[in-house]
This record gives structure tokens, C-alpha cells and sequence, in this order.
């Protein structure tokens, strides 16, 4: 057991990985010290040295480029991007008629985050509809959800008030044009599978 423990002292210490390396490049730089003041082996080790050389001169870089003024391309770039901000309206569709098999009616019903969706009482007869427009575009795609494929499988989605209507595919997508959340709020709905729909 003596010989082990002695062996051990003996045996050279291994190189610090990669990461804590690293570790000693930040904190050094933020000292403003060349190299880590307690640790020896970084200083005698050439590998370790070299990697600590590319790390500290790679921080420097980068300090050096975040302290540039922003661009005037880039603050023109995020304004695109803030004019441009797609909006995602949330409708839970509550049945009303469903027992035909030539179409159903139900009422929609804004629903203002995920958490409210989640909240609120599901049925085996509930739709949700998740439409994401651009309303410098004027355009958008929506999406039909429901446990029944009757409601969103290859169908026509009537709004009787709007009087407009919306077709999904197979999967229960498709495209729309911007409408403002207020005109589709509490509004009836038919829906008709395209088969049948005149």
C-alpha cells in the first residue's frame, strides 16, 4: 500500500483538459495577466502553453471586435426584422353542430398564449387552428389541429360572418391571406370536406 501511495506522488500530474484551460485564459485576461498565476504546469508544459496562447489570443480578438460600434448594416438589418415580425393568432374552435356528415359548425375563440390552450377543457370535437401571417406581406399559413380527421383532413374551413374560406391539405395545412385577429374572434365556422363542399 506504501508503494502505491509513493508511486503516486511520483507520477507526473496530467495536463488540465481543454475546457480548464480555458477557464484560465478568461479569468487571466480579466486580471490582465499573461499567464495564470497559480498554475505552474501551464507555464512549464509546452502543449499546455501553446493551447493557452491560441485561447488567450482568440478572447483578445474577440473583445477587440465586440468593442466596434454596431454598423449602420446591422441596425438596418434588425429594423427589417422588426418590421417584418410574424404574429401567430391561436383559435380553439368549440363545436356547435358535428353529428352531420355533410359538414360541421363551431364557434372560434381567440386564445392569447399556449398556457390558456393548455387550461382550457378539451373535447374529442375540439379544433385548434394556429395561423402565422406577415402584415407587410398581407399573407400567412395556418395550421389544423384535431383528433378527429373530419376537421382537417382535405377540408373547406367556411367563416360564415368574414365570409371567406380557407382549404387545408391532406395534413391539415394551408395558406391564408392577413386577417386581423378581431374579425375571426367569436366567429361560426362550417366545415366541409372538399368532396362534398359546392
Amino acid at each position: 500500500m506504501n508503494l502505491m501511495i509513493s508511486a503516486m506522488k511520483k507520477r507526473p500530474k496530467k495536463c488540465p483538459s481543454l475546457h480548464e484551460i480555458e477557464l484560465f485564459v478568461i479569468h487571466d485576461l480579466q486580471r490582465r495577466s499573461n499567464f495564470p498565476l497559480g498554475n505552474a504546469h501551464i507555464k512549464s508544459c509546452v502543449r499546455c502553453k501553446i493551447k493557452y496562447q491560441k485561447l488567450a489570443l482568440f478572447y483578445k480578438e474577440l473583445d477587440r471586435q465586440l468593442s466596434y460600434p454596431v454598423s449602420s448594416q446591422v441596425i438596418n438589418f434588425v429594423q427589417h426584422l422588426e418590421q417584418n415580425r410574424m404574429s401567430l393568432l391561436i383559435l380553439e374552435l368549440k363545436p356547435i353542430q358535428t353529428n352531420t356528415s355533410d359538414y360541421s359548425i363551431f364557434r372560434t375563440k381567440i386564445i392569447e398564449n399556449e398556457s390558456q390552450l393548455k387550461a382550457s377543457t378539451g373535447s374529442h370535437n375540439q379544433v385548434i387552428v394556429r395561423i402565422i401571417q406577415n402584415a407587410n406581406s398581407k399573407s400567412g399559413c395556418f395550421t389544423v389541429m384535431a383528433e378527429d380527421t373530419r376537421f382537417y383532413h382535405n377540408v373547406e374551413l367556411q367563416f360564415l360572418n368574414a365570409r371567406f374560406s380557407i382549404f387545408t391539405n391532406n395534413f391539415g395545412y394551408g395558406t391564408i391571406g392577413f386577417v386581423p385577429g378581431a374579425e375571426i374572434n367569436n366567429e361560426i365556422i362550417k366545415i366541409i370536406p372538399h368532396h362534398r363542399s359546392s
